[in-house]
């Protein structure tokens, strides 16, 4: 019961948010390009990292739009559930990356993503096409070898990333006021920077895709309109450089890792 508590809390103070529209609308006269600043993080109390996010789209809405209450969106965008594993030559390795519901500042800021998302739509077609910019940091720890203690991981990472919202059936929004959705997206996800680990070299870890799945529906009229979406984003990559060299050693050698993240996002149009 606590943590639905929590949970409902959180959801609330996301969804409290404003932001421009993008990708996904289906309001009666609505076409082109719109964009917004995001915000997210894996952890329900560092939520009130929103609360700057509201008023800056707030005033970037007004400053474009002329109207806080002209095609405005109401967003809640963040992952619910992270699984990250590690393994050595087969052997699952403890991996502390942050609580969900902690409260401490390591579960706090375990994970935080940020930038600016951007895409277009028209009403009339069922496809809508966007764009993002993020800058993430992530953290977490881990024992290499029993009774060595933890070795400490701080990482940035510049991920853009490309990707459609697809209303195959979106003709029953016109007559029924719902219609399925689907949504895929692809990012390249840049580690320009590591402290700690062995040596505090970003050539530690690896590069990669990540890809992102998502199913949903939305509901409403050319008034309202709400979305719901719940998608998997998945690693394409090993973490760590299996053929880094630390001075005799390759400490990454046989280690792989199994990065997913489950999200669920929420749209309310009024």
């Amino acid at each position: 019961m606590k943590r639905t508590i929590i949970s409902l809390l959180g959801i609330i103070l996301f969804m409290s948010a404003y932001q421009p529209s993008y990708a996904g609308d289906y309001g009666e006269d609505y076409y082109g390009f719109n964009w917004c600043i995001k915000a997210r993080t894996q952890n329900y109390y560092s939520s009130i990292l929103a609360i700057p996010i509201l008023y800056l789209n707030a005033g970037l809405a007004y400053l474009t739009q002329g109207d806080y209450d002209e095609d405005m969106w109401i967003p809640y965008d963040v992952p619910i559930y992270n699984i990250f594993k590690v393994r050595k030559g087969g052997e699952k390795l403890d991996v502390n990356d942050g609580r969900m519901y902690g409260y401490k500042a390591k579960d706090m800021f375990s994970h935080i993503e940020t930038g600016l998302r951007f895409g277009w739509q028209w009403s009339e077609t069922p496809i809508g096409i966007f764009g993002e910019l993020n800058y993430r940091f992530r953290r977490f720890s881990l024992e290499w070898e029993e009774g060595t203690g933890e070795t400490k991981y701080k990482i940035h990472s510049f991920e853009p990333g490309i990707g459609a919202r697809v209303s195959p059936l979106f003709l029953l929004y016109r007559n029924y006021e719902w219609c399925p959705i689907v949504e895929v997206a692809t990012y390249y996800v840049n580690n320009f920077r590591l402290s700690g680990g062995f040596n505090g070299e970003s050539k530690e870890i690896n590069n990669g895709w990540r890809y992102s799945y998502g199913v949903g529906a939305t509901f409403g009229d050319d008034d309202q309109s709400l979305s719901l979406l719940v998608g998997l984003e998945v690693d394409d990559f090993d973490l760590f450089n299996q053929d880094y060299s630390y001075g005799s050693s390759i400490p990454y050698k046989d280690v792989t890792t199994f990065s997913r993240r489950i999200f669920l996002k929420v749209n309310l149009n009024f």
